[in-house]
């Protein structure tokens, strides 16, 4: 397979903590009490999908080659995965696990009715590097200030209490 269009995922600044509160790891517009930081700073997210025949894992879309040779990278890439691929069984997907691993995966072995995983770098990251944190959930005071697609895959609280609250 001929690859031209340079690799691109999708992701977002984030500035923050990354905590654990019950047993949940959760991102964190703020300093909060009752639960562990984990980290601090500015964070790229980056949002991977569930491999169908290994659930633990997921991929972080780079590039999409279609069976007919056409490529996407990036927002087209993303917007195509998830709103469109059931049309392109077949198409491919480049990009790296949640492990670090280079993979490569048609369509069809992705979970897509699951949702995408929000997965946290350091800023910078470094081109090796692993995710440091897969959030649950997200504490935000303002939830309209964090990232849209952080809204639209994590349950979102304005508070620790509000979480612990639906936790069993």
């Amino acid at each position: 397979m001929s690859v031209s269009l340079p690799r691109k995922t999708v992701e977002d600044r984030f500035n923050g903590q990354i905590l654990r509160v019950a047993g949940v790891t959760l991102l964190s517009d703020r300093t909060l009490s009752g639960g562990d930081s984990l980290a601090s700073g500015p964070f790229l997210l980056r949002y991977g999908l569930v491999c169908l025949e290994t659930p633990q894992r997921c991929i972080v879309p780079e590039l999409v080659v279609m069976e007919y040779g056409e490529q996407l990278s990036g927002e087209a890439a993303w917007d195509f995965l998830l709103n469109h691929s059931n049309l392109h069984p077949r198409a491919e997907v480049l990009g790296r696990r949640d492990d670090g691993l280079e993979d490569q995966l048609r369509v069809s072995r992705l979970d897509l009715a699951q949702p995408p995983r929000v997965l946290v770098w350091p800023w910078p990251p470094d081109s090796d590097s692993l995710p440091l944190a897969s959030p649950l959930a997200a504490v935000a005071a303002a939830p309209d200030t964090l990232p849209d697609r952080v809204r639209q895959f994590l349950p979102v609280y304005t508070s620790t209490a509000d979480l612990r609250h639906d936790l069993p």
